[in-house]
């Protein structure tokens, strides 16, 4: 429940409050504040998250970016943004990962694993976990590079009380993606590989 309070605040600092409303994502002044002081406690930020790191081809999780593994990139994207326990959902050809990672103390988080002898999907892995997700959490692949803020995505998926929000990014060629059908800000469903001339959006699955 929602109180009204009275705040007395710098000029100037208002200012810069009053730059971050767009009456969309941020609607008013009100909101603005509420926002801000979310992401400075941060208390409430997803603790914990799930990397899917194993299906058909494990091992492109471990290709070098600029010298780090593709994995290390989404580990630290993840830690950057509060992130202290990771289960890291691996294939049966784990040991590399496991060898590199190990219980995630050098990268200061903890790390745990599920080995999956056979694919068992998105949905079928986060059933195996089910015991790791006694909060919300962040589920995301590990063999995709991606920079997402994503204190700016929980907050989004907070207002209004959502079960599931899902990052879309934009491509040029929908047609070898499940295309994303969108109802305002809502997801109805994924087309997959539609005709390009046919495609609802260019809008897929960030990841």
């Amino acid at each position: 429940m929602k109180e009204r309070v009275t705040l007395t605040i710098e000029k100037d600092l208002l200012e810069k409050i009053d730059q971050k409303i767009d009456g969309s994502k941020i609607k008013n002044r009100s909101h603005a504040v509420e926002l801000l002081l979310l992401k400075a406690f941060a208390s409430n930020r997803p603790r914990k998250a799930i990397i899917f790191a194993g299906g058909e081809n494990p091992d492109r999780t471990m290709v070098n970016i600029k010298d780090k593994p593709l994995l290390l990139w989404n580990i630290e994207l993840l830690k950057k943004h509060g992130v202290k326990e990771v289960m890291l959902c691996t294939g049966k050809q784990s040991n590399k990962i496991k060898s590199f990672f190990g219980d995630g103390t050098k990268f200061g988080l903890n790390i745990q694993y599920n080995e999956e002898n056979n694919p068992l999907g998105t949905a079928g892995t986060l059933k195996a976990v089910s015991n790791f997700i006694t909060e919300t959490v962040i589920a995301c692949n590990g063999d995709e590079l991606k920079n997402i803020d994503l204190d700016d995505m929980y907050e989004f998926h907070t207002d209004g009380h959502k079960s599931c929000t899902i990052a879309l990014t934009t491509v040029n060629n929908p047609e070898n993606f499940g295309v994303a059908l969108l109802n305002g800000n809502r997801i109805v469903t994924f087309i997959e590989k539609p005709l390009k001339e046919n495609a609802p959006s260019k809008l897929v699955n960030a990841g």
